[in-house]
């Protein structure tokens, strides 16, 4: 029995047909490939499932970070990560840009896909003529990836598809940023009909770009200005500038001509809220804006002396904000109140990215260019972080994503190399909802009488 196929075996896969590339096959070996990476990963694999640090019991207000896989393949060695974004759809797979952040070793870029599951290589692999500065995964079609390069184009990859190709590009025909672009995100809007995205460059301008049938069309959301300047020296931008404003007003006309350079941007959480959106400047200011409005911002926050890297939107309360720059801090904004940032946190470094944890509002991590991660519980400690653990050793921390549903950080390196780290249970404290109350409202509330305490200590000063 089982015969009856047999006589044409032979003309089942012809001279041009190998059975390796038979999708089934090559299906099969992916397989073994992943199930050969978990036994020789096996003792990873079950930190990552079952290691609870148990000394977090005995040291309240302080946690640790475990060091699980580490990613990286021979073409990412001599690149820098640039870009990290978890998948929507699979809570395991991963996206990796990398580039260069230096102007004078400007080389091809690179976009792996990795799978937590398969360590040792990735899933999928994409070049790109200029170096990956963003990407960012649809939160709904998990397979399209809009990614930023430092060329200024921007481009859609389709993830599934066997063509290493993307299937949209922006081109100097079509117009693209004339700078690198520092940030992408896709716009999910239900009136839409087709898809689009927000990308924000160093040109100053950021830009709405929408898939049409056969190109990419993008339409000018805001070009940014060089707000009021700085006023250098003791205090900054702080109180001590209130005493100059005059001189300042008489500078205005010559300096808001100027155009502010793009470094990065987030839109916010909240429901009813996805219009607004916040853009960090490589001078230092950080402007909230609407996609309503493209002449002017809502409102200016002026605290940092240089270039801000990183500016995030909390999960749970949406006025409440974080910028990290390159000055060494972290400052913690009500986008209700400009004055000045609620609290500001001193990182010893340069601080190349911060990330609000998904599962609590007081919870957030920030990356050094010293290989150090900072992971704050401000329910815990306002001034200080529970872990600063240096993770890489002669290499600078350049990215960092918390998983949506593990309680793992990826962090990226000036080294090719992406570190996935476990959090101890101190470091992950999350309310625990009683019957009839909302995690979102206990944790709102819990920043909220963080914050109460900061905004009156900063009355006392």
């Amino acid at each position: 029995g089982g015969g009856g196929g047999m006589p044409n075996a032979p003309k089942s896969h012809p001279e041009g047909h190998n059975p390796l590339t038979n999708p089934e096959m090559v299906r099969s070996v992916r397989i073994l490939d992943r199930m050969a990476n978990q036994n020789m990963f096996e003792e990873i694999s079950m930190d990552f499932k079952y290691w609870e640090d148990a000394s977090d019991a005995f040291r309240p207000g302080e946690g640790s970070l475990l060091p699980l896989w580490k990613f990286q393949s021979v073409k990412s060695k001599r690149r820098q990560v640039t870009a990290i974004c978890w998948n929507p759809m699979y809570a395991d797979l991963f996206a990796v840009g990398y580039g260069s952040y230096e102007f004078l070793k400007q080389a091809s870029g690179l976009i792996c896909i990795y799978s937590l599951k398969n360590p040792s290589h990735p899933e999928f692999t994409f070049s790109t003529e200029s170096g990956v500065m963003a990407l960012h995964f649809h939160p709904e079609f998990g397979n399209l990836l809009a990614v930023g390069c430092y060329d200024g184009s921007v481009r859609v990859y389709d993830v599934h598809s066997t063509l290493h190709a993307p299937i949209y590009e922006a081109t100097v025909k079509t117009g693209k940023h004339n700078d690198p672009v520092w940030q992408i995100f896709w716009q999910v809007d239900e009136a839409q009909k087709a898809l689009q995205f927000v990308s924000i460059s160093s040109d100053g301008n950021v830009n709405l770009w929408t898939m049409n049938k056969s190109e990419l069309t993008h339409e000018n959301l805001m070009k940014l200005k060089v707000a009021k300047p700085h006023v250098h020296g003791a205090g900054g931008a702080g109180p001590g500038a209130k005493g100059q404003a005059p001189p300042l007003e008489e500078e205005e006309p010559t300096t808001t001509a100027a155009t502010a350079g793009g470094s990065c941007m987030d839109f916010c959480k909240g429901p009813g809220q996805e219009h607004i959106y916040l853009v960090g400047t490589e001078e230092g200011a950080v402007h909230k804006c609407s996609k309503a409005y493209s002449s002017e911002y809502l409102s200016t926050f002026l605290g940092h002396q240089l270039a801000v890297y990183a500016v995030k939107w909390n999960h749970f309360h949406h006025r409440i904000f974080l910028s990290a720059s390159a000055d060494w801090s972290v400052k913690l904004w009500d986008s209700a109140q400009q004055k000045k940032p609620v609290m500001s946190f001193d990182l010893n470094d340069s601080v190349g990215d911060i990330a609000w944890s998904p599962n609590s509002a007081t919870v957030f991590a920030a990356v050094t260019d010293d290989g150090k991660v900072h992971v704050f519980d401000l329910n815990e400690n306002k001034l200080l972080p529970l872990s600063s653990q240096k993770v890489v050793k002669k290499a600078k921390l350049t990215k960092l994503v918390f998983n949506p549903k593990h309680p793992i950080l990826l962090v990226g390196d000036d080294k090719g190399c992406v570190t996935s780290l476990k959090l101890s249970p101190n470091l992950r404290r999350s309310s625990k909802p009683e019957k009839g109350q909302k995690l979102d409202e206990l944790e709102v509330a819990k920043l909220e009488s963080v914050l109460e305490v900061a905004r009156k200590s900063k009355v006392e000063e």
